[in-house]
């Protein structure tokens, strides 16, 4: 009788796998989150006469955190031209409460704001959730 044999590297993964799955199912999944941006503007980075047509350009404007809980936003605007993208403006803005309107000031477009046809917002939250501690 020819006894059968599992590959040892096929034991390994299966176990592997089992137990991860077993991990994911004691994980818990917080609240959705989301938020609002309420008003974005160009606004130019110099105050000198005529700032709209000299370096740089910045987003400034306001968001709103329609999550149930406080979040971090990472706040991004890639900004476009007629020759295509000039560059993303950047802000980081922490502990944003539930319904709480937050501030922000992008920076990172190296061109003029009269440069800039339009600004798509791409914009990555963290939640800041304390969970219920058991399993």
């Amino acid at each position: 009788m020819i006894g059968t044999r599992l590959p040892r590297g096929r034991v390994i993964a299966t176990l592997t796998i089992g137990v991860a799955m077993m991990a994911c199912r004691s994980h818990e999944t917080g609240p959705s989150l989301s938020i609002v941006v309420e008003s974005a503007t160009l606004a130019p980075s110099s105050s000198e006469v005529d700032a709209a047509s000299l370096c740089c350009c910045r987003v400034r404007g306001t968001l709103r955190n329609t999550s149930s809980i406080t979040v971090h936003v990472n706040v991004n605007f890639d900004a476009q031209g007629a020759t295509g993208l000039l560059g993303t403006a950047l802000d980081w803005v922490p502990n944003v409460a539930p319904g709480a309107l937050a501030p922000f000031e992008a920076v990172g477009i190296p061109a003029a704001c009269s440069q800039v046809t339009g600004i798509t917002g791409r914009h990555f939250l963290t939640g800041v959730f304390v969970g219920s501690g058991g399993s």
